[in-house]
């Protein structure tokens, strides 16, 4: 049930309510926004995944024009446009768009490499990461001659 929020206009909330609705129906992946949200509950409830800057139990304000195609901050990190963004429920991730092309090979690796890990690890082989071994040594914690 979305209740209705003191200072939202109810043309705004007659817009937007049935506009969040209709995109869950249509299942998207996730919605993003450098915004704040509100009705958390209720959007938790849509069962899909929604990323914001936070929550506010207010409505936004309206008399304020805005600029689209302009570099935006977003925690401290400036987004442009054309940047990559891709977000989890562990973070964000923000990609210069000039940087982009050379970093999917790299992201493609490290996920093929990952996926090769836990594979080991749930057929209870190579348990510690190789690089485990040379880290722990040079740190000073295993000295020569010692193993885990």
């Amino acid at each position: 049930m979305w209740r209705w929020q003191r200072g939202a206009s109810s043309e705004s909330y007659r817009r937007t309510r049935p506009l969040l609705i209709h995109d869950a129906d249509r299942n998207p992946d996730q919605f993003r926004t450098t915004w704040a949200v509100r009705d958390s509950l209720e959007i938790c409830e849509l069962a899909f995944p929604v990323f914001s800057v936070g929550t506010n139990p207010n409505g936004p304000t309206k008399f304020v024009p805005g600029c689209i195609n302009h570099p935006i901050s977003v925690g401290g990190i400036t987004v442009s446009p054309g940047d990559l963004v891709v977000a989890d429920a562990d973070g964000v991730v923000v990609v210069e768009r000039d940087k982009a092309a050379a970093m999917l090979p790299l992201a493609a690796q490290k996920a093929a490499d990952e996926s090769a890990r836990i594979h080991d690890i749930l057929q209870e082989r190579a348990l510690l990461p190789g690089w485990l071994d040379g880290a722990l040594r040079t740190a000073g914690v295993l000295k020569d001659g010692e193993k885990l």
